[in-house]
């Protein structure tokens, strides 16, 4: 859905458990202005796209219970708001990026 890049000034989106499948378009980081991103429960996969970095305003990411592999962007690093971040029950591999040392505000972060 890359039109959802057209939703800039939207501040909250919850769609959790919904049975979404495939991937995040990049279109994501489009979204500058959210402050709440939760797709947790769903059967999103792939890779994280990098464009998540480019949420600035960024407060909660919950992507957990999903199928994403890979690692965890370097870029998500950027998202000195950032307060609580899921990534728990999905499929990533390697070490977590040294940049997560940024996020200075972060206080719940889930990582199995």
């Amino acid at each position: 859905v890359p039109e959802i890049g057209l939703l800039s000034n939207m501040v909250r989106l919850d769609l959790s458990s919904n049975k979404l499948v495939g991937s995040i378009p990049s279109e994501i980081g489009m979204l500058d202005q959210l402050k709440y991103l939760q797709l947790g429960g769903n059967g999103l996969g792939g890779l994280l796209p990098t464009e998540v970095g480019s949420m600035k305003s960024l407060e909660m990411l919950g992507f957990e219970t999903n199928f994403f592999t890979g690692s965890i962007p370097s870029e998500i690093g950027r998202l000195r708001e950032l307060r609580v971040m899921d990534f728990g029950f999905n499929a990533f591999k390697g070490s977590l990026p040294i940049e997560l040392s940024n996020l200075s505000l972060l206080c719940k972060f889930v990582s199995l």
